[in-house]
């Protein structure tokens, strides 16, 4: 009598990568069923028809075993073949582990498109105003000029040198646009978070010598412990401490990204530093493009 090992080895042995001499193990039989289950779940999750609801029935797959299937909750929860060809959406809706990502992915696009959009009209605004050859030419010259000298001409500062109205003009949206691209760039890298809390007139004054801290509104209201609601804007940042000699603290002391806390001298030549560190912002150069390294 045949053992049951035997009659499913049997039963799936076509469908076997066997290699060395041949022989069928219990992880290949496995393997095998996992697929052809897989198979039949995907044949019925694209078309849930009674044939395919039939073949579920037959290979014994339950309504939870297809649920947590659809749901990428099954043990293999990595992307089918079939996935690979369909749209983000399409395996966001049959695969949960899949959807967040995507879910964030779309999220992202929309902004950039957005933000695109958004430059673009308004580029297209400013460069309206320069109509003729002459015009655009000198535009050019004055961003270029800015480039060069690393300078943000005001429009004051064109009109007094004999630039013509529109492009000085034309000129000064520009650079509005570009410093609002600025600000969202150092934004991106240094991960500005929103805090509002009750602190006292001591801790209010700790915010206003940190670096990293911008917008801070304090209301002139306090509640019965005598603290005051404070909202502000921080900089991401983290608190370290170092052991430096003299010159590297000196250099800690001009460097935008540190700000130094305390600092104890505990040798000849050396110090103990307690510090805040973060990202120091990007360089604001002038001219037409901001230089980021």
């Amino acid at each position: 009598m045949k053992s049951w090992f035997s009659e499913i080895a049997k039963k799936f042995a076509d469908k076997l990568d066997i290699s060395g001499e041949g022989i069928i193990t219990v992880e290949d039989v496995k393997r095998a069923q996992r697929e052809e289950q897989e198979k039949a779940m995907d044949a019925y999750l694209d078309d849930p028809s009674e044939e395919n609801k039939a073949e579920l029935k037959r290979l014994k797959i339950s309504d939870a075993r297809l649920e947590a299937y659809t749901n990428g909750e099954e043990f293999n929860t990595d992307i089918r073949l079939r996935d690979i060809i369909r749209s983000p959406s399409h395996i966001a809706d049959k695969n949960a582990v899949f959807r967040p990502f995507y879910e964030m992915g779309e999220k992202s696009m929309k902004k950039l498109v957005r933000l695109r959009d958004y430059f673009s009209r308004h580029y297209a605004k400013a460069y309206d105003l320069v109509k003729d050859k002459e015009d655009k030419e000198h535009l050019a010259e004055i961003i270029l000029t800015g480039d060069m000298e690393g300078k943000e001409f005001t429009k004051q500062e064109l009109l007094d040198d004999g630039v013509k109205e529109n492009v000085a003009e034309a000129y000064k949206q520009i650079r509005q646009q570009l410093n609002r691209a600025y600000t969202l760039i150092d934004d991106a890298r240094r991960h500005p978070n929103k805090h509002a809390q009750h602190l006292s007139d001591r801790d209010i004054e700790k915010l206003r010598q940190n670096k990293f801290v911008k917008h801070l509104h304090v209301t002139k209201d306090k509640d019965a412990n005598g603290k005051s609601l404070v909202v502000w804007t921080e900089y991401q940042n983290e608190q370290k401490e170092y052991t430096v000699d003299a010159a590297t603290l000196e250099q800690f002391k001009k460097n935008a990204a540190i700000q130094i806390l305390s600092e104890q001298k505990i040798g000849d030549e050396k110090y103990k530093v307690k510090v805040l560190e973060g990202k120091a912002p990007l360089t604001k150069i002038g001219g037409s493009v901001k230089w980021i390294v």
